[in-house]
């Protein structure tokens, strides 16, 4: 539909799978599932990394969940929970995937929820300030797109119902601190942009 909340598609054995991201009132809306014959499966959940919140410990373990401290890591708390609740009560099918720091091409560094890396890509083109707040230790596991994708495929084609009803981590499994990352994309912009070189932190 136009909201781009869920897509359905029937497979070979005649099964019907919901495909499903949503915000909280989406979430909602798989009530409908329930009413549309034959049965409905939530193939993936796209949660995030936020509902760790605060805490310290790396990795981050799926038994790690934390008070969220923002109303997007909330949000996305309330939908893990609202899978759990439909698959307790209904039977409905669902894996939970928590997207880590998710970087690839074509990424927008303007949007709402622009990633530090096209943001900071962008800033070194065009020779505006890349600002780090801290000291720069501050580490990410930056996961690309093509492990997302393949994440999601595998969701999404899954069979072994023991792997479904629970949430997994899409992530790189790696940490990277700011400065390291900034010295990085200079290091590999510079060939092509040499003033990028220069460049350093506010």
């Amino acid at each position: 539909d136009s909201t781009g909340a869920a897509f359905a598609a029937t497979t070979a054995v005649g099964q019907r799978t919901l495909y499903l991201y949503p915000g909280i009132a989406e979430t909602a809306n798989t009530e409908v599932s329930r009413a549309v014959p034959p049965i409905w499966r939530i193939q993936a959940d796209a949660s995030s990394s936020a509902v760790y919140g605060d805490e310290p410990t790396v990795p981050k373990l799926e038994s790690m969940v934390d008070e969220g401290l923002s109303p997007y890591a909330v949000n996305k708390q309330i939908n893990e929970l609202y899978a759990r609740v439909y698959s307790r009560c209904y039977g409905i099918q669902c894996g939970g995937l928590r997207y880590f720091n998710v970087f690839g091409p074509r990424q927008d560094p303007n949007g709402a929820y622009a990633a530090v890396i096209p943001r900071w890509i962008s800033a070194l083109i065009k020779n505006e300030h890349v600002v780090i707040f801290g000291d720069g230790h501050q580490t990410r596991d930056f996961c690309h797109i093509d492990n997302v994708v393949q994440a999601n495929l595998r969701a999404a084609l899954v069979r072994d119902e023991s792997v479904l009803n629970t949430q997994y981590n899409i992530a790189n499994g790696e940490c990277t601190d700011l400065n390291t990352l900034f010295a990085t994309l200079r290091e590999e912009l510079g060939p092509v942009f040499p003033a990028v070189r220069e460049r350093k932190v506010v």
